[in-house]
């Protein structure tokens, strides 16, 4: 009986509230705050045009009646709602823990059961702070090709509304101030920011949303000035700022550099020269990640290793070295990349001569009378480079070279034989003053000067004197020294005339020399 007594009381209420419809006013709606954060509580107040009108609230999930006693008469609630009458024309209406799926409810209140004079509506805006990040690929280290694009991911969880997201990379310092921030410093297209053509292209990055998780992809070049640095990314969309879990070290991949090639601790440009019988040890050295092999080819021979050493160089060995450096590159995306690069050098092998000397048959004496031209050759062992040959007369002072005079080169002519040996031949005109000197030969390619064994004794000789009355021959010089006739000793001469093209190595002509100068001797 009760019961029905209050049915008879809601609907005689609710047929005088719609006679009084024509004559009402709409509600008024209020939310006491414009974005509210999950978990947390919404009030929204409707304001009467009259008062102890019966109020309706309605959303797309709840329906509350409530009548002028302000108690609800029937209600289908969606989480937990409380109500009450501030006073007879004000009624409040409280969501004690809004959820996230309440996001976009529309609210409104009204004084009409049909909503015919309804409020203005309200709209749920619920703030859902995100709570991580990850970071995909999370491998750590990961390892990336220098100068090839590759994609990393950021994605949140449900976050509301979507965050704004930030990539950053970390200079090794750990602290925030040695943060870089890659996003902003290049080309970024995002739902909630953009940029400006002019910034400098390092990533590009996009975020996508769906169903409230945000995404953010970023396009990344890296390049070797990032080795051994961290990725990671940055999320805030009104809550606390929020780190991603993962933060790879990034490992740098970069191809190999030229090579030098090292001897001695210097770097050889185009060519080198070295000595025949010695040690050649040339290094290969190259910069790459990772750290390149190495593989050296010379004269048809090709060995693997960073160093090269041949114990003793001979003059075969001479010719083109080469060395290739060559790593392959394999990321952490599954991008591959193989890059070899070369350096050749060319390694001239000197050889020392070993000898040199005067080569006449009698290369011990040479007697020439004064003023006659003769020649002296002087022969090297072979070398390389070519010997340089010089003459020298001792000055008459053999126990010492200080005051040795040099010929001049115009005195001389010098040829390189197909053996590498040098032939000089000295274009010698005797003089008196030369008398006692000996001559003799120096050479030298690499290494010390060598002179020859042996040394040219000269023995000038002179004109005969004639006497002025008789024409005949009344004494001559020999080695500087006047031999005279003595009126009434009968005696017999010999003078052998020598041509005035006669050489020091003729062997015929030497030998009339020196039997002519010993028959003068015997007088």
């Amino acid at each position: 009986m009760a019961m029905l007594g209050l049915k008879a009381i809601f609907y005689t209420v609710l047929l005088w509230s719609n006679c009084q419809t024509a004559m009402s006013e709409n509600a008024t709606l209020t939310s006491d705050k414009d974005v509210v954060a999950e978990n947390s509580s919404l009030t929204l107040t409707c304001y009467q045009p009259r008062a102890f009108y019966p109020i309706f609230w309605s959303s797309r999930y709840s329906e509350i009646y409530i009548i002028g006693t302000c108690q609800p008469f029937s209600s289908r609630l969606s989480g937990e709602v409380s109500v009450r009458c501030v006073n007879s024309t004000t009624y409040t209406l409280t969501l004690l823990r809004v959820d996230r799926i309440q996001d976009g409810d529309r609210w409104l209140c009204s004084i009409d059961i049909n909503f015919e004079g309804s409020s203005n509506s309200i709209v749920i805006n619920v703030h859902v702070p995100i709570t991580e990040l990850k970071l995909t690929p999370d491998a750590d280290p990961v390892s990336l090709i220098s100068n090839m694009t590759t994609e990393f991911t950021c994605t949140s969880d449900f976050g509301k509304p979507a965050p704004d997201i930030h990539w950053f990379i970390n200079n090794g310092r750990n602290e925030t101030s040695g943060n870089i921030d890659i996003t902003r410093s290049s080309s970024v297209v995002t739902t909630t920011m953009n940029l400006n053509s002019d910034d400098l292209n390092v990533t590009n990055s996009s975020s996508a949303i769906t169903q409230n998780i945000t995404t953010s992809t970023l396009t990344f070049t890296p390049s070797h000035l990032y080795q051994n640095m961290r990725l990671f990314c940055t999320g805030n969309n009104g809550g606390h700022s929020v780190t991603s879990k993962a933060e790879p070290m990034l490992n740098i991949l970069f191809e190999p550099t030229i090579p030098r090639i090292i001897k001695d601790d210097s770097t050889v440009l185009e060519e080198i020269e070295t000595l025949s019988k010695e040690q050649l040890v040339l290094k290969c050295q190259s910069d790459g990640n990772p750290t390149p092999t190495y593989v050296w080819t010379y004269l048809g021979r090709t060995t693997a290793g960073q160093t090269i050493t041949i114990p003793q160089l001979q003059s075969a060995h001479e010719g083109t070295f080469t060395c290739t450096a060559r790593n392959t590159m394999n990321s952490s995306t599954s991008l591959s990349r193989s890059v070899e690069k070369s350096k050749q050098i060319f390694v001239h092998v000197l050889v020392a001569i070993t000898h040199v000397d005067i080569v006449c048959p009698n290369s011990q004496n040479l007697v020439i009378k004064d003023g006659e031209i003769t020649t002296i050759e002087c022969v090297t062992s072979p070398g390389k480079p070519s010997a340089i040959i010089n003459w020298f007369k001792d000055n008459g002072t053999p126990e010492t070279t200080a005051d040795d005079i040099q010929f001049s080169v115009s005195d001389t002519n010098v040829t390189t034989r197909s053996d590498n040996s040098v032939k000089s031949i000295l274009y010698y005109k005797a003089a008196q003053r030369d008398n006692n000197f000996r001559i003799y030969c120096t050479a030298s390619n690499v290494g010390t000067t060598l002179s020859s064994e042996h040394r040219m004794k000269l023995d000038i000789i002179h004109t005969c004197i004639e006497s002025s009355q008789t024409g005949k021959i009344v004494g001559f010089c020999l080695g500087g020294t006047v031999f005279g006739l003595v009126a009434g000793i009968v005696a017999t001469w010999y003078f052998m005339r020598r041509p005035s093209n006669t050489t020091c190595c003729g062997k015929e002509d030497t030998q009339t020399t020196y039997e002519d100068l010993q028959r003068r001797n015997q007088y």
